[in-house]
């Protein structure tokens, strides 16, 4: 999965997805992520194909001394390949380390949860705080305990 400008690859001239980690000094232990997914999938990890483009919101947990790997991009889709995920909100939580391919490289935190919604059931930015950065930051104060 990269990208081209050749001709003879145009089903390669557009991202699968867009991404943004978010770091804080006051919680060092977690690695919030924010994501679009335009069109992704990975036949070699036999992931579910996704039917449209998706926000998607996590964090990952990184321990009490919130030290991690340098994270890379790859790790802002986990969300697709937790075992029956959903996108309708609901959270899905794993062990980083099980459900990550390899090759996509391995992310040392001790967990990661995440939750998906269609990217057209958000109509403004009104419902992106509502319906996906209100939420993803009570996680993450609900993933404190």
């Amino acid at each position: 999965m990269t990208h081209t400008s050749s001709t003879k690859n145009a089903y390669q001239w557009l991202p699968y997805f867009a991404f943004c980690y978010f770091e804080s000094k006051e919680r060092p232990r977690f690695l919030p992520f924010l994501g679009v997914l335009f069109n992704y999938d990975d036949d070699d990890a036999k992931v579910q194909p996704i039917q449209e483009p998706l926000v998607t919101a996590g964090w990952y947990d990184y321990g009490k001394d919130g030290k991690r790997e340098a994270y890379i991009l790859w790790h802002a889709v986990i969300h697709v390949y937790i075992p029956g995920w959903k996108a309708d909100g609901s959270r899905a939580e794993a062990i980083s380390n099980e459900v990550i391919p390899k090759y996509l490289g391995k992310p040392s935190s001790l967990r990661c949860r995440s939750f998906a919604l269609p990217v057209l059931s958000l109509k403004n930015t009104e419902d992106l705080t509502r319906l996906v950065i209100d939420p993803l930051l009570a996680d993450i104060g609900a993933g404190t305990n």
